[in-house]
């Protein structure tokens, strides 16, 4: 529900209050101050975090954040001040705000979180230190009592407050009880953990008319959907309050750089349903892990772990950071062809064709500079751009950046770039616009080419040039976790034609090749020998050389990648058990001779199919393009042979199947 339909749910379903809420002007003015340095995180350098996978579906994740003290601002630091000395009930000192030396404890957000996540966090220094933080209530609370001053503020400023008699200045001067239940709401909302999730509506009750509890209600509510357009900045405020919670430590403040860390639960879904037969086969592990950053983060830095005896053979790094970059490039390219179009059909003036220059060299120069980043990061993930793949985007780049110009009837150079025989035909703008959706060029790219091993990491940077917003930016990371030892197919196969050469050797010893007699009782067979020593080496050889194959545990991402030779390895060791038991039981004739033929052919059969699976393995190029964006894939890599195996998202991120 968004922030708010939430505020008037909450006016809807409180009673009226008798007197106001108790918030502090004190604390309001920290409350906001720490909403301000969580959406701004100019303080924050880069943050870092570290997804260890070793179980199948089963991940950890440690966040690292390097805070700089001196990156904060005079209000920042003041309202940090403020609020340790109303923790100790000590009168404000302004001059402890001219050195470090003398704020030994500054209260600072270092993150927000999301509050479907229940889990605890504890924050701790580059020492190991636990650090004191806030709960979850108190910092709520200061954002309370920040956002209904804020409200009250915004109001205020309005020409409506002003005068007397309007409905505006009774709410905010003479009506008391509206405010109170607006307080109230605020309050409620951001305390507790439960928000509304859809509206609950029943019908008044027969023989009732609206009472003055109800009157509060309407005249509340009322304000907020006449004042909704001036409000939309608020609610907007308001909405990253009740989606996510601050984390907020207290640091010391004679040292300037920090490095925090601390563990946060991720989730998981399997959205690949797989076949038994294609688990079994798997020699490749895609993994793919979703979270939201802040728009103004400064660096974000990824490293994946696995276990030992895995490598991560590529990891790929791709944001939505410049998803309200294009989605204005596309409104501005369409607008503009329509313009063109009725500028064709009715010619205007001088200034409207001047306008429509600007506009026009406006639109072109941002989308060459995308296309140009792509074609850059594309370039760095030792790939290409071709044009073939976004023509009209590529044709439209060039001509902003070429600086080419045609001549008119006089040979004059005419540089407007109206008149570039690219933007003849206004559809260019159209298709230009679909080719940034249809090959997601809203989606930047980051590859790192570390040497192979069970550790790899990707970063991101975000441009100065950005627009800072409450906005989040969806980062997702894909990486492949392949088997560093190969030779577990091979170690399979050769035991499996091991037993049956074992089990071939025993036939032709006890029965003979061809055998000469399948009515002999096994006592009297011509080359029988001892029945116990047979059982013995049935059991003993077959065990032995099974404790020596690389087998780890099943749960592992390991045992995951080599559930086949495990099978495999089980069932050749299965039929030889099962001959051993026949042969204990005394069965002989035909029975004993198919028994043979079982155990022989089985393991022969599994130890062949192993055979053509090592030489019929998946081919890098189906697990190559995962995670990558449309416009990065190459001409034999399709979107549907990159599942990932499993998704790993952060609370408040929800997986997406369509997102690849």
């Amino acid at each position: 529900m968004q922030a708010s339909a939430a505020l008037r749910e909450a006016i809807q379903s409180l009673p009226s209050p008798g007197s106001p809420s108790r918030l502090s002007a004190d604390g309001a003015a920290v409350g906001l101050s720490f909403l301000d340095t969580s959406l701004r995180l100019n303080h924050v350098r880069r943050l870092t975090e570290r997804l260890t996978v070793v179980e199948h579906k089963a991940a950890r994740r440690v966040t690292e954040v390097d805070v700089s003290l001196r990156l904060l601002n005079a209000g920042q630091l003041e309202a940090a001040e403020l609020y340790q000395n109303l923790r100790t009930q000590a009168g404000f000192r302004p001059d402890a705000l001219e050195g470090g030396a003398d704020r030994p404890e500054v209260w600072i957000p270092v993150a927000r979180l999301s509050r479907r996540s229940v889990s605890p966090i504890d924050v701790f220094d580059a020492g190991g230190q636990r650090l004191p933080r806030l709960t979850q209530y108190e910092s709520s609370r200061l954002m309370a009592s920040g956002l209904y001053r804020l409200f009250r503020a915004i109001l205020l400023s309005h020409p409506h407050a002003r005068q007397p008699n309007s409905d505006l200045s009774r709410f905010l001067f003479r009506n008391n009880e509206p405010r109170w239940l607006l307080q109230s709401a605020l309050v409620t909302l951001l305390t507790e953990r439960a928000q509304p999730g859809q509206r609950y509506e029943r019908a008044a009750t027969e023989f009732t008319v609206i009472g003055r509890g109800a009157e509060h209600k309407a005249t509340a509510l009322k304000i907020l959907d006449e004042y909704a357009e001036a409000l939309q900045d608020y609610f907007a405020l308001l909405q990253v309050a009740l989606s996510e919670y601050l984390l907020v430590v207290a640091l010391d403040g004679r040292i300037n750089e920090h490095v925090l860390t601390y563990e946060s639960p991720v989730e998981a879904t399997e959205p690949r349903a797989t076949s038994r037969l294609s688990r079994l086969t798997r020699s490749k592990y895609v993994v793919s892990y979703k979270t939201q950053m802040p728009s103004t983060l400064r660096s974000y830095h990824f490293i994946a772990e696995a276990e030992p005896g895995i490598h991560i053979t590529r990891l790929v790094l791709k944001s939505d950071s410049d998803l309200r970059v294009g989605a204005e490039v596309c409104e501005d390219l369409k607008c503009l062809a329509g313009e063109l179009d009725a500028a064709k059909r009715s010619p205007k003036g001088h200034g409207y064709q001047k306008l429509l220059e600007l506009e026009a060299q406006t639109t072109l120069r941002r989308l060459a500079d995308l296309v140009r980043r792509r074609r850059w990061e594309a370039e760095a993930a030792q790939s290409s751009l071709p044009a073939s793949r976004i023509p009209a985007c590529d044709d439209l780049a060039w001509a902003a950046a070429s600086g080419e110009g045609t001549t008119n009837a006089n040979g004059d150079i005419v540089s407007s770039i109206l008149e570039h025989p690219i933007l003849i035909d206004p559809q260019v703008l159209r298709q230009a616009a679909d080719e940034i959706v249809q090959q997601q060029l809203v989606h930047d790219l980051s590859v790192e080419d570390d040497p192979i091993s069970n550790r790899a990491h990707a970063y991101w940077r975000r441009l100065h040039s950005r627009l800072q917003n409450t906005a989040q930016i969806q980062m997702r990371v894909t990486f492949i976790i392949e088997d560093a030892t190969p030779a577990s197919f091979r170690d399979a196969m050769t035991y499996c034609l091991s037993l049956a050469a074992i089990v071939l050797s025993l036939n032709w010893v006890m029965l003979g090749i061809p055998p000469t007699s399948m009515a002999i009782p096994i006592s009297e067979m011509p080359r029988g020998g001892d029945t116990d020593a047979i059982i013995a080496v049935l059991l003993l050889i077959p065990g032995f050389l099974y404790a020596r194959l690389s087998l780890p545990d099943r749960h592992s991402i390991a045992g995951h990648l080599r559930a086949g030779p495990r099978l495999a390895a089980n069932m050749s060791l299965i039929t030889t058990a099962f001959l051993a038991a026949n042969i204990a039981a005394g069965v002989d004739g035909i029975a004993l001779q198919v028994v043979f033929i079982l155990a022989e052919v089985v393991p022969l059969a599994i130890g062949l199919g192993l055979m053509l699976l090592l030489r019929h393995s998946a081919s890098p190029e189906r697990s190559g393009a995962a995670g990558l964006p449309r416009w990065a894939y190459s001409a034999n890599q399709l979107p549907g042979d990159v599942n990932p195996h499993v998704v790993f998202f952060t609370s408040g991120v929800l997986p997406r199947g369509d997102d690849v």
